[in-house]
Parts: structure tokens; C-alpha cells; sequence
């Protein structure tokens, strides 16, 4: 449940990040950012912001196995500018012994994933 949630925060973040950001959408008068302390500064085209504004990449997975309560697990978070990517695997083994018998069982679990930004 822990691993569900914690990928439902980085989902939103990531959804949160890939929101378009214009410089049409607000416009700063000379006398605000002479308020501020930057009257030197000029605003730019929504094309020039476009040419140096970050192109962010966020990539996260996990992967477990669970074998007779013996549990085995690891994740990854990857982030990187225009691309990122991962994979995770996961191995557990368990051997018990009942009276004569030996109950054994392997399992294992693998993820990848990737993320472009553009």
C-alpha cells in the first residue's frame, strides 16, 4: 500500500511538472519588477522562454517478490533533461522443512520504465 502511494505522488508530480508554462499568460509591468529590485530586466517572447526553459524528465519504478513471506524488493528513480529511464528486478527464494517434506518456491518480478519530455 506504502509503494501505491509513494507512485501516486510521483505521478503527480510528474503531472504537475508537465504543465506548459506561456509567457502570454502574464505579462509584468516595468513598475512590478521595479518593485522587486530587477528593473534592469526585459521580458521575452514566449519563444526565446521556450529556446531556455527546462525540458524535465522523470522516470520511477519498483518491483517485489514476495515467496513464502520471504520478500524481496527495490526501485528506482531516474530523472534526467528531455529523457529518463530505469528497471528494477527482484528475486526471493524460500525453503521450509515440514516433517519429511521441503516446500521450496522461487518467484521473481522485473520493471522498466521510461519518460520523455519535449
Amino acid at each position: 500500500m506504502k509503494n501505491l502511494r509513494n507512485a501516486c505522488a510521483v505521478l503527480a508530480l510528474v503531472a504537475a511538472m508537465g504543465v506548459s508554462a506561456s509567457a502570454a499568460d502574464l505579462s509584468i509591468s516595468k513598475s512590478k519588477l521595479g518593485s522587486m529590485g530587477l528593473s534592469g530586466m526585459q521580458s521575452m517572447s514566449d519563444q526565446d522562454g521556450a529556446a531556455v526553459r527546462g525540458k524535465l524528465a522523470v522516470a520511477y519504478g519498483f518491483s517485489g517478490s514476495n515467496v513464502l513471506g520471504n520478500k524481496g524488493g527495490n526501485g528506482y528513480l531516474a530523472v534526467g533533461n528531455n529523457v529518463a529511464g530505469g528497471a528494477s528486478g527482484s528475486v526471493s527464494f524460500a525453503a521450509y522443512k515440514v516433517g519429511c517434506f521441503t516446500v521450496a518456491g522461487i518467484g521473481g518480478s522485473f520493471g522498466g520504465s521510461v519518460a520523455f519530455a519535449h
